[in-house]
């Protein structure tokens, strides 16, 4: 078990290499929020009795480290001075309040050493290896692209079933834009499908990445999707008005416009649907966790560690 305290922290942020963890927290409030942010086993100092909840939870043995934070030394009237201060089979040096000091790199990270039978220590496989802001954009490139992909699919059988009920013939807006955006020859009526495809397609799949990355950084659900919506609908006016293909939405006819925003929305929140499955396999997002600490709608929630944000 190994135990560290952060300072200024609702509850300590742990981290083992073993088969279970605990953490010390102020608030009893905080003991659930400790367990969904740090995957941890929250413990209230100022209403239990640490050092004996320690070693009911370890057959009377204890903690095996106590890595205690600047401004929280392990004295006697610390939180962790109780439970840090045994003599068991943890080999090493003693520290500061009679805590035991393992040996040198025993159970720390790949950064400080090798574990203290000589074999490299196993990466963290929790939110917080998986939420560097690197691999988070990697992800947010590919499950973003398929997202948008999947999104477009939807809303093109959604397209194709409203056609078949009022009548409306395809659009051509997609290729026309496309033509100018890239300097293409312009043909004159009735636009090239491969072209119409491009554009329609690739647009969705790029704009699925900003989902997917919303996702990531934990901007899930309906709430999010119902924004994506309104970027979805904003990409394609700035594009088609720019090029001149287009003009502002409020002097289309009011059917059509219904009709378009219609079918972006159901675009959206395709996607949003895909890119939050996709991002929920790395665990919740830094904006999840932050909310975790604290849950229900509070004015006041200090930010989320940086070492637990990914950042």
């Amino acid at each position: 078990m190994h135990l560290r305290a952060a300072h200024g922290e609702p509850f300590v942020d742990l981290r083992a290499e073993r088969e279970h963890v605990d953490g010390s927290c102020e608030d009893p409030e905080d003991e659930d929020g400790a367990r969904l942010a740090a995957g941890v086993d929250g413990l209230a100092y100022t209403t239990t009795d640490v050092a004996a909840k320690l070693r009911e939870r370890t057959g009377g043995r204890g903690p095996d480290v106590c890595i205690e934070a600047v401004g929280m030394e392990a004295h006697n009237d610390g939180p962790f001075g109780g439970p840090c201060r045994r003599t068991g089979p943890t080999s090493g040096r003693a520290t500061a309040g009679g805590a035991r000091r393992p040996p040198s790199g025993a159970g720390f990270p790949r950064a400080l050493g090798r574990n203290g039978d000589g074999r490299e220590p196993q990466r963290a496989s929790g939110p917080r290896s998986l939420g560097t802001r690197r691999g988070m954009m990697k992800r947010a490139l590919w499950q973003g692209a398929v997202a948008g992909t999947a999104g477009v699919l939807v809303m093109t059988l959604g397209e194709k079933v409203e056609q078949r009920v009022t009548g409306r013939p395809d659009s051509h807006v997609p290729a026309r834009t496309m033509e100018r955006l890239t300097g293409m020859r312009e043909d004159l009526g009735r636009q090239p499908v491969p072209v119409n495809l491009a554009m329609h397609v690739g647009q969705g799949a790029l704009l699925g990445i900003l989902r997917s990355g919303m996702s990531h950084a934990g901007l899930r659900g309906p709430w999010s999707s119902g924004k994506f919506a309104v970027v979805r609908v904003t990409s394609d006016q700035i594009l088609e008005n720019a090029t001149g293909v287009g003009a502002p939405p409020q002097t289309w006819p009011r059917r059509e416009l219904v009709i378009d925003l219609l079918h972006k929305t159901v675009y959206a929140f395709a996607t949003g649907v895909v890119a939050d499955a996709l991002a929920a396999r790395s665990g919740p997002g830094p904006g999840q966790r932050h909310a975790a600490l604290r849950p229900g709608r509070h004015s006041e929630a200090g930010p989320l560690a940086r070492g637990r944000s990914g950042v």
